[in-house]
């Protein structure tokens, strides 16, 4: 019970700490916010709301709480018989309290302890899909103030703004090298003049009377190998078919 007030305390402070300006409901996200501690409602429900009062800094969301979601989900059997708890690890309970608090996504989070210190897992999760956009794990000393401490990291971090990708490629003035990490080539679209060496029968005589290979020659690009076929390239100043 003491840990349940100092708790409360604690959220108050919190939330008092962390005010920001708002924005306008019509621009915010309404988003389900629950913790989960078994054996411990008391407690649940204040972590709930020190979950809350940090996010609130944020000025993006309009959170609900336990209680509105309670109230909005009190006839759904797994609820009624179970809990929220219960409810939030089931994909179609999930949905339907979704469906009625009109809440796309939820945090949701759970503590456990043993006989060190506690363990606390948040989640960022779609209510429609259960699919998990971010999910955050932190450890704690068994104290309540380090837990809160963990828990508002955690919370933080969850709702973070993904940076935003570069997607500006380096350019290449004409005439200046490469960037580093860019091969040298033409573009894969730009066709390249096709080159071919003569069969070995063919050769130019050296200076000191060796034959040595004629000299490469380029053939018009075709985009059929077959167009090739009786096209004839000057080489040495003979010609002959290619093949």
């Amino acid at each position: 019970m003491r840990a349940a007030r100092a708790v409360k305390l604690l959220a108050l402070l919190a939330a008092l700490a962390v005010l920001a300006p708002a924005r306008s409901l019509a621009a915010r996200e309404r988003l389900a916010v629950f913790v989960a501690v078994d054996g411990e409602p008391a407690l649940a429900e204040n972590l709930s709301e020190v979950t809350i009062a940090k996010l609130a800094g944020s000025g993006e969301f309009e959170l609900v709480g336990a209680g509105e979601l309670e109230a909005t989900a009190r006839d759904i059997p797994t609820v009624r018989a179970e809990g929220l708890a219960a409810c939030f690890e089931l994909p179609a309970c999930l949905a339907e309290v979704g469906i009625r608090a009109q809440t796309k996504r939820a945090v949701l989070g759970r503590v456990t302890r043993d006989d060190a210190e506690y363990s606390l897992e948040l989640a960022l999760v779609h209510t429609g899909s259960f699919q998990t956009d971010r999910k955050e794990q932190r450890r704690a000393p068994g104290d309540i103030a380090s837990l809160i401490g963990a828990l508002q990291a955690a919370a933080e971090e969850l709702v973070k703004p993904a940076p935003a990708l570069d997607t500006t490629a380096p350019r290449t003035e004409i005439g200046a090298s490469p960037a580093p990490g860019y091969a040298d080539a033409p573009p894969a679209h730009v066709l390249m003049p096709r080159r071919t060496r003569l069969p070995d029968a063919h050769f130019s005589p050296s200076p000191n009377g060796t034959p040595s290979p004629a000299p490469l020659c380029t053939l018009p690009w075709k985009k059929s190998a077959d167009a090739l076929s009786d096209t004839r390239v000057r080489v040495c100043g003979h010609h002959a078919g290619s093949r």
